[in-house]
């Protein structure tokens, strides 16, 4: 007969091992290393900008990397802000990340490192949080790919240029959400789950009501009504490229152009000339082209995108958008890292 160890749950005196509460960690959250909700942990810079980054109160849960440490997860709660130092850059561009790391110096094994005692062995601490500094490649978005031994959490990347203080523009999130079962944690919960960021988003609409963009409208107007929609941006996107379509009826010559905002951000444009022979409508076929850079506000966040159009020159082109049954505007967006 082989003998065992002690399941969960023994009564009495047994002694539960802490990998079996590591294994309850690891399936409370799915496997899946990140934040509780979407305001934990988050890195900001100082109010007034200077050498040093704070990191938010909030939940994490980090993967173990040690050997054995498969299917177990460390949990933790920050109860009140953090703030950690960061040193001055040189004149070349440096790329440092924040982190969360778990120092378990009684975990055996390859793939832990060598973490001393703390001074309190009861109350540790048996984390801290780290800027670990000169970091490649410039874009890294986890630092697995810096030290894939160390039982860490990725919460942002700053990059500055020979500068001493860190500005809110130079922190790029990098942290991710924690799902658990029957319930998703986002900013004030929505009735139903949040869309999940993919690098390809893809949708389209019918504009089945008759409405109509008269040729007097020459600024950029939100059209056709409800021609937008709320795309979730994952973390790691710099840039997106575009590739849509708008299909309006038109009547006479129309010079047009469209474009996409990208939560009041402008985006590329487009245009459409056409001088149409007989019936007096047509079915027009209107490209949405382009490339657009992503700020770092709108990284990991859920941005309505919508189609805005204006007429040009309309005293030598005199016809009218409309839409109708069979009128749909669609997206495709293509998200990558540059």
């Amino acid at each position: 007969m082989t003998t065992g160890g002690t399941p969960w749950y023994i009564d009495q005196d047994a002694r539960h091992s802490p990998k079996l509460a590591r294994v309850l960690g690891y399936m409370g959250t799915e496997g899946q290393q990140g934040v509780l909700d979407s305001g934990h942990c988050a890195v900001k810079a100082l109010g007034t900008p200077g050498a040093f980054v704070t990191i938010d109160p909030g939940v994490f849960s980090i993967l173990n990397k040690a050997s054995g440490g498969s299917y177990e997860a460390y949990l933790d709660k920050i109860d009140s802000q953090i703030t950690v130092p960061v040193s001055p850059t040189p004149a070349a561009t440096r790329t440092d990340l924040v982190i969360l790391r778990v120092e378990n110096p009684y975990a055996g094994g390859v793939g832990t490192g060598t973490w001393p005692i703390p001074a309190d062995p009861v109350n540790g601490p048996y984390w801290s949080a780290r800027v670990i500094e000169g970091v490649t490649p410039t874009y890294i978005t986890n630092v697995t790919e810096w030290n894939a031994t160390w039982t860490a959490l990725t919460l942002a990347r700053i990059r500055r240029t020979n500068s001493s203080i860190v500005q809110a523009a130079d922190i790029v999130d990098l942290r991710s959400l924690v799902s658990y079962p029957r319930l998703t944690i986002v900013n004030n919960p929505a009735p139903e789950a949040p869309p999940t960021a993919q690098q390809i988003y893809t949708s389209s609409k019918e504009f089945g009501t008759v409405t109509t963009l008269a040729k007097s409208v020459t600024t950029f107007t939100d059209y056709p009504s409800g021609g937008w929609f709320d795309v979730p941006i994952p973390s790691w996107a710099t840039a997106v490229d575009i590739n849509g379509l708008f299909t309006p009826q038109f009547d006479g010559s129309i010079w047009a152009e469209a474009r996409l905002s990208f939560g009041g951000n402008a985006g590329p444009s487009t245009f459409a000339d056409e001088n149409p022979p007989g019936s007096p409508w047509q079915r027009l076929a209107w490209p949405l082209l382009g490339s657009y850079t992503v700020p770092s506000n709108q990284r990991g966040t859920v941005v309505r995108v919508q189609l805005q159009i204006r007429h040009l020159d309309p005293p030598n082109h005199t016809g009218q958008l409309s839409t109708r049954r069979g009128v749909y505007v669609s997206l495709w967006l293509n998200f990558k890292r540059i």
